[in-house]
């Protein structure tokens, strides 16, 4: 085994570039001990591919990222043809701060592959695209935020989306290490049986709208009426943006909006043929595996959290921050092995994004932008072992 490129992070992990059977192969922190002189290389368990796909899975070589079902499982399939779970962290940047210097972003890189982690999960530097990191964008075409909708009857946002996602899209639409794009993040959608709030929202809009219009029709009609109106509105939100993204981006995944809470299922049903993948956000203990199974079946798609942590005493750091509170790191470790294990037995999994890099007790990173050991010890444990745990 030849050793092509070599390159040490500063957690003393060992990342390499190899040749085997005539490819180039991503070699990480995992399974076995591979020495090369007086350097001791961690190796993979068997053959990546240069996007980081496992070759115990075999699905469609297309030259980028999309999903696959194969013997009754959910996969993301690399650009080589590979299998790939993505195994991600949010937030991957410098503290307070949107952007790596060029020599701060390969060792972030090199972290990060060192934990097994190969994927930059949302709101993380867009640059790390290409340094053996998968990379999500988040997408801002759609003009929707956490607290309300835009007008999606309104004929001139199906315009302003098809603008914006031009503009935002299409530099990307080359790039094989894209993984996709996500619409939005937590959208109110509301719960099941609070349908009629959710009519509520568009009733605020001007009163010659054509949202309040619809509302306004729907609220009369009473609870079916104003449950159709939100299917109505989540059909004409994911078929606007999809259509978008994709007449500026054929290539890249849609990544899907990143529920919040209990999506209602009615809602998650329309994404069908509109995205490739849910995405949803929980911070719970374990993850809520019946509904995240009804959601997979509702639009026949595969899923991926794409938030969720566990926080604990972090001396220096804002004490802020969504999750479950432990009382100790190994406690926080413990419990991310839990929920990733449960995850990657399910037939939906696609992959898991940790809650975040850094600035408080969510973070990987302590105060002086070290690991915490325990947790990490435990994302390049479970990470090693995930694609052969799915399969």
């Amino acid at each position: 085994m030849g050793i092509l490129q070599v390159a040490e992070t500063h957690t003393k992990f060992m990342i390499a570039r190899s040749h085997l059977g005539g490819r180039n192969v991503l070699l990480a922190p995992w399974f076995g001990l591979l020495v090369f002189g007086s350097i001791h290389l961690e190796a993979f368990e068997t053959a990546r591919d240069a996007y980081g796909g496992w070759d115990g899975v075999k699905g469609s070589k297309t030259g980028f990222y999309h999903t696959e079902k194969i013997g009754g499982k959910w996969w993301i399939i690399t650009p080589e043809g590979n299998g790939f779970l993505s195994k991600g962290v949010n937030s991957v940047h410098p503290p307070h701060a949107p952007e790596f210097s060029k020599e701060e972003r390969g060792k972030a890189a090199g972290m990060m592959l060192s934990w097994g982690m190969n994927t930059g999960g949302c709101w993380s530097d867009p640059a790390l695209a290409g340094n053996g990191i998968a990379m999500t964008l988040r997408c801002k075409i759609s003009g929707a935020h956490r607290d309300a909708f835009p007008d999606v009857f309104d004929p001139n946002w199906k315009n302003s989306v098809s603008q914006a996602a031009l503009a935002e899209c299409t530099p990307h639409k080359n790039d094989p290490w894209i993984l996709g794009y996500f619409t939005d993040n937590e959208l109110p959608w509301k719960h099941e049986e609070e349908s009629g709030a959710f009519v509520e929202e568009f009733l605020k809009l001007p009163p010659e709208s054509p949202g309040r219009k619809e509302a306004g029709a729907a609220r009369a009609g009473g609870a079916a009426a104003m449950k159709a109106f939100r299917e109505r509105v989540a059909d004409l939100y994911f078929r606007t943006t999809a259509d978008a993204i994709r007449a500026a981006d054929p290539n890249h995944m849609i990544l899907g909006c990143r529920f919040a809470g209990r999506p209602p299922l009615g809602v998650v049903a329309k994404m069908a043929g509109h995205a490739d993948v849910i995405s949803i956000n929980n911070y719970s203990d374990h993850p809520p595996l019946p509904l995240l199974r009804d959601m997979s079946r509702a639009a026949d798609m595969p899923l991926m959290v794409t938030e969720f942590s566990f926080k604990a005493p972090a001396p220096g750091l804002e004490t802020n921050g969504s999750g479950p509170a432990k009382r100790t790191q190994a406690e926080r470790a413990t419990a991310f092995e839990d929920y990733a294990g449960q995850l990657l037995r399910e037939d939906f999994c696609v992959g898991y994004h940790w809650f975040k890099y850094a600035e408080n007790w969510q973070g990987v990173l302590q105060e002086n932008g070290t690991p915490w050991p325990e947790l990490t010890k435990a994302f390049t444990g479970i990470n090693a072992t995930a694609e052969s745990r799915h399969r």
